[in-house]
């Protein structure tokens, strides 16, 4: 609220020099930028317009703020001759200063996004468990939207969720159409709306996968591209020998659920065997029934790593893939590759010890010693050979 018992303003408020001035002052203010300012050519230019004469009269202004009603202090420095006296002189804002500026300019103290947020929270305390208590603790902000309009949306949530319904679905119901909006806030969900734990549906994994007519062998690859070039030479490429594909830039490896029954599906690009896909799936969501062989293959990079790191967590023993990794050293060798800035890698990190031998023996020292990378794209079909 405004302060109606402060002095009112100089007629000369409306001068636009120095409506100008208090409304910047105020607003680094509010910014939390409390330094001085320094008087110069840049920051107040009317006053250095020499071809007016206007400026020692604005200057005149200034000093009216500060000794007749308190607004900023002025410090000034020597000059030497000819040099005008508010030359790098400071302003100061004085404590109190800020009431009367709002007061002037009509500028009340705005809600901070902090307390509107609980504002919002409050009238909805009975929808969600614990009073809220988990929205509570941390505001979420979404450009164009108030805090009483993304809170809105929760308490719609826990409407929906009197039946069963998926993480997106809820998502697009209940936050303006975006299936995605909660696709990081599962958490936040199962520890604030009551019934999630019971109607919250997981998200199946959806894995591409082409079968081989024996399998004996599993291959994750990175980059689709690269894995429909695969599947093309399947059963026709000594080096795919009993070897299924799969894709695995849909989950990279990263997913804990990947081999529980129920949140994993699997889409198949070509025609299959029904049992050899049976045994297949026994293999995959019980681990240890079957002898499978596991290789991953991805780009030649710090993020490639991590995908076979992640990998790891859930197929234990999964490897690098040799044949085609040794094709990539090679590219590499001849100074077919690319650094972290030139293909906007810059986030990549490397992801440490692998489980796989030869990861840590031979390609992450290569990539730690020479910081450049290789993309699998760039490996043909024909320059994979088998051991």
């Amino acid at each position: 609220m405004l302060d109606s018992n402060l002095p009112s303003p100089p007629a000369y408020l409306q001068d636009p020099f120095v409506l100008d001035l208090l409304n910047r002052l105020l607003t680094n203010l509010e910014k939390g930028r409390v330094r001085p300012l320094q008087v110069n050519s840049k920051t107040l230019p009317p006053l250095f317009d020499y071809s007016s004469e206007n400026s020692e009269y604005l200057w005149t202004l200034l000093v009216s703020l500060a000794d007749e009603y308190g607004v900023f202090s002025i410090k000034t420095v020597r000059q030497k001759p000819g040099i005008e006296v508010y030359e790098k002189a400071r302003l100061t804002l004085e404590p109190g200063a800020e009431a009367l500026l709002r007061h002037w300019l009509q500028r009340p103290r705005k809600e901070s996004y902090s307390d509107s947020w609980k504002s919002a929270v409050l009238p909805y305390a009975s929808s969600f468990v614990e009073g809220g208590e988990a929205l509570l603790s941390k505001p979420i902000q979404r450009q164009g939207k108030t805090a009483a309009e993304v809170v809105a949306g929760f308490a719609r949530a826990a409407i929906f969720l009197r039946q069963p319904i998926t993480l997106r679905a809820l998502s697009a119901q209940c936050f303006w159409a975006d299936s995605k909006f909660l696709d990081t806030r599962e958490e936040l969900v199962l520890r604030l709306l009551p019934n999630a734990v019971t109607f919250l549906l997981p998200r199946p994994l959806l894995i591409q996968v082409a079968m081989a007519e024996k399998t004996k062998r599993v291959l994750f690859v990175e980059n689709q591209d690269t894995f429909l070039q695969l599947v093309a030479v399947q059963g026709r490429h000594s080096v795919l020998d009993n070897m299924t594909l799969v894709n695995s830039a849909g989950f990279r490896g990263a997913s804990s659920r990947i081999r529980h029954r129920g949140a994993t599906q699997f889409s198949h690009v070509h025609a299959y065997d029904d049992s050899n896909f049976l045994d297949f799936e026994d293999w995959w969501f019980t681990e240890g029934s079957a002898v499978i062989e596991c290789y991953f293959w991805g780009d030649l990079d710090y993020s490639g790593m991590a995908i076979l790191a992640a990998l790891g967590r859930s197929f234990t023993g999964i490897e690098a893939w040799q044949p085609a990794y040794k094709a990539m050293l090679l590219y590499h060798q001849r100074g077919v590759s690319h650094s972290a800035e030139a293909a906007g890698k810059e986030r990549q990190h490397d992801p440490g010890a692998s489980h796989c031998t030869y990861a840590n023996n031979r390609l992450l020292p290569l990539l730690r010693t020479t910081q450049q990378f290789v993309d699998q794209e760039v490996v043909a079909m024909g320059d994979l050979q088998a051991d």
